[in-house]
């Protein structure tokens, strides 16, 4: 996640507001846990256009595990 991340941010043109930075973490985290399209298809983007959300999701590129919980 972590270099997805900085890879996204050391790409901008312009710096990203606090917003935009967390918009781009939660899609990252979702991404984490599911596919890209399930991410596109469950983010509500406020910040990011669709387009700027494929692109941070392009730099994910780590098979995604989701976490199980045992008890």
């Amino acid at each position: 996640m972590a270099e997805a991340y900085e890879k996204y941010l050391a790409n901008q043109h312009r710096p990203l507001h606090l917003a935009a930075k967390k918009e781009v973490y939660s899609l990252l985290l979702m991404r984490s846990m599911m596919p890209t399209e399930k991410v596109l298809a469950d983010a509500s983007l406020k910040v990011l256009s669709r387009q700027e959300a494929q692109a941070v999701l392009a730099l994910y590129s780590t098979v995604d595990q989701p976490i199980t919980v045992t008890q």
